[in-house]
């Protein structure tokens, strides 16, 4: 008898999607953008993905060539990864934004356990934080926490939230979005997520970008199937609302900044298949997706892994990535039903 369908089969491709893979930053210099975050954050260099001259048709490119080297924590079980790449065909183009209100992939936050500690970190490294840390809104039922802010060598956000007690490590990535209730259906229905909080705040201390000032934010968070390990924090500011258009990364493929967050999914034909018939209808309006897979070398780690490109309805960049092959893995079995699909 074939397996029991998932009741979680009509949330998009939830059943598809295994974790948050990496977000992509393209850089200038990456042994300089390397040697600083590995001095300010948990993160090490765990994979080179020096790639070999290929054509990225979806990205317009021909004869393209990167290097890059993604970063993870070498302890504490999370895989998700920040890939800096630097683009050596074509070059380099374009600033970061230029300011935590602008819609896009503008901050990764990190938690540390000494905040204090964190800062002196950041300025014997070099950087040039916004701001001294400050104390914001209250985080989850948190009394209120002490965080700040520091542009990396090419003028990229991190952040770091004071967690007295915990371990440090990389928590979650934020995006700013014009509408956090227009853009949810496409976190939650189609690409699955789990939406777990929703967060409010009164007016709070720019410490994550410059200029300084005050906003009020509203957020709504999600992760992978419960995983814990790592979260989006999507975030409308009030009252002045989120504003701008994100990196067009399909007419600017080498947009300095982040780019977009990878997901890793175990099928990615089954993927591509749902994508192609979701793309006709009205919750797609605004979307964008790059076509049928296509295959990247991204180097002697990673190899030759197969990739679809889209966007959310306000243009801010998603990638799914082909799940690599290991021992115990079987592409024919669908994750949430232990029979082989289509078997009798």
């Amino acid at each position: 008898m074939p397996g029991a369908v998932s009741p979680l089969d009509d949330r998009g491709l939830r059943n598809r999607v295994t974790r948050i893979d990496r977000l992509v930053a393209h850089v200038r210099d990456l042994e300089r953008s390397v040697a600083f975050w590995e001095a300010v954050t948990p993160l090490r260099r765990a994979a080179r993905t020096a790639s070999e001259p290929q054509d990225i048709p979806s990205l317009g490119i021909a004869g393209g060539r990167f290097d890059g080297w993604i970063l993870q924590e070498p302890v504490g079980g999370n895989p998700f990864g920040v890939h800096l790449v630097q683009w050596h065909a074509p070059a380099p183009e374009g600033e970061p934004y230029e300011h935590p209100f602008r819609t896009g992939w503008y901050r990764i936050a990190v938690f540390v356990s000494d905040i204090d500690a964190a800062y002196r970190r950041v300025l014997d490294a070099g950087g040039e934080p916004f701001a001294a840390p400050a104390l914001y809104a209250p985080y989850r039922g948190a009394p209120g926490t002490m965080v700040f802010g520091v542009p990396d060598p090419d003028g990229i956000a991190i952040q770091f939230v004071g967690r007295p007690g915990f371990p440090e490590r990389i928590n979650h990535v934020a995006g700013s979005t014009r509408d956090v209730d227009a853009t949810r259906p496409f976190y939650t229905d189609l690409l699955g997520l789990d939406f777990f909080a929703r967060t409010t705040s009164h007016p709070v201390p720019n410490t994550v970008g410059p200029g300084g000032g005050s906003s009020a934010y509203d957020v709504n968070w999600f992760r992978v199937r419960g995983d814990e390990r790592f979260a989006i924090d999507h975030v409308e500011w009030l009252p002045h609302g989120t504003f701008g258009e994100p990196y067009d990364f399909f007419a600017h493929p080498t947009h300095v900044g982040f780019v977009r967050l990878s997901l890793e999914v175990d099928d990615i034909d089954a993927a591509h298949a749902y994508l192609a018939e979701w793309a006709h209808t009205p919750a797609a309006r605004g979307c964008r997706v790059s076509g049928a897979p296509e295959e990247w070398d991204f180097g002697d780690v990673l190899g030759r892994r197969r990739v679809i490109l889209l966007t959310d309805p306000d243009g801010v960049g998603f990638e799914l990535i082909q799940q690599a092959p290991f021992p115990t893995a079987s592409e024919t079995r669908h994750p949430f039903i232990g029979e082989p699909v289509g078997s009798a």
